[in-house]
């Protein structure tokens, strides 16, 4: 791939906001976005963002079109509705697996100043960041902020039902790629029961935003007849069709969880190798540590710890505990992340 100039720049001063309910999704915009050395902050919906951004000055907005509780159109409608000019001008990219007819429009109505579809690529992120950052910010760079995908010498593994190579082009590395995979693996059992229980309660609009979410993550890891079948669910809930939604749902559900026993080796590669012992204190430590770096929006920081955590040996009162709280980092769910740990934490230290 030949580079154009516009690649070789970094944005060390840019405040930027990434808005995505999906961690996966935050973790390639972030991968992507990296050699940018940009200040970067995330939300997980629109309700969220706009509080972010009514408190905070940024200078760049990726928000992801479809969310629970705000999506994005509503957010970015609502920001707008303030007359002054950091209200007008912010750029906010509307970011979507939606490649129906007429979404381009849908999102300009919104308020967005452009569209990136998914899964994203390092080329067209970077391209629209340039295009959109003020000017002020950009400062010209050696080092191109976009690279051909690196011929790491580590085997690709292979896995039923993943296209390896779509995945690594997605990820943009063969080792984020399966850094990706063990992502994939923890969400597997929050997200069936979480559309398991759309379907009990007839909750068409969650459960259709869960099935969206998941077409686009199977897509990112290289899924992509998963994706297909869950681009069939989110139709389906679209049309609010149950009787069809109770019929194939389970059908899906079983082909995901599958996965489970494929994606183990990517999601606790030290399981073989053995744990390490850690005291009670150790692991209120770091737990505690968790909760404060959420409290503060400080997602790589929870996610360090989170590693942390599963490098160590837990008793197994709270081991299923620990593995609900992997799930809701994975799924980027701050407030339960928060409410777990600290839940545990007290279950600990009342022994």
């Amino acid at each position: 791939m030949e580079l154009k100039n516009d690649f070789y720049f970094e944005a060390p001063d840019a405040r930027v906001l990434l808005v995505d309910d999906n961690e996966m999704n935050i973790t390639v915009a972030r991968l992507h976005l990296s050699p940018l050395h940009m200040q970067i902050e995330t939300a997980r919906n629109g309700v969220e963002a706009l509080d972010m951004m009514e408190n905070n000055r940024y200078d760049l907005v990726f928000m992801d079109q479809m969310m629970p509780e705000m999506d994005g159109c509503e957010a970015t409608t609502t920001f707008r509705m303030t007359g002054d000019s950091y209200h007008e001008m912010l750029p906010i990219i509307c970011v979507t697996a939606n490649a129906q007819p007429g979404i381009k429009c849908k999102c300009r109505e919104a308020g967005f100043n452009d569209f990136l579809e998914k899964p994203l690529k390092s080329e067209t992120i970077v391209a629209t960041t340039r295009e959109w950052l003020p000017q002020e910010l950009i400062v010209p760079s050696d080092v191109p902020a976009v690279s051909e995908v690196e011929e790491e010498r580590v085997p690709v593994p292979e896995i039923a039902g993943i296209h390896s190579e779509k995945g690594i082009e997605c990820a943009g590395s063969i080792t984020h790629w399966m850094d990706l995979l063990g992502d994939f693996y923890r969400i597997i059992d929050l997200k069936t029961e979480l559309i398991e229980a759309c379907m009990r309660e007839r909750n068409a609009k969650r459960y259709t935003t869960e099935v969206h979410g998941l077409k686009s993550t199977a897509r990112m890891i290289g899924a992509t007849e998963l994706s297909e079948e869950f681009l069939l669910l989110e139709e389906l809930g679209d049309r609010t069709e149950w009787d069809e939604i109770l019929r194939k749902t389970p059908i899906v559900l079983k082909h995901f969880n599958n996965f489970k026993e494929r994606l183990l080796p990517f999601a606790d590669p030290d399981e073989e190798t053995g744990k390490t012992e850690a005291s009670t204190a150790d692991i209120i430590e770091v737990l505690q540590n968790i909760y404060d770096a959420i409290d503060g929006f400080d997602i790589e920081e929870a996610d360090a710890q989170m590693n942390r955590l599963r490098t160590y040996s837990v008793p197994d009162e709270i081991a299923d505990r620990i593995r609900k709280l992997d799930a809701y980092m994975a799924d980027v769910d701050m407030e339960a992340v928060m409410s777990e740990s600290q839940s545990i934490i007290e279950e600990l230290q009342n022994k």
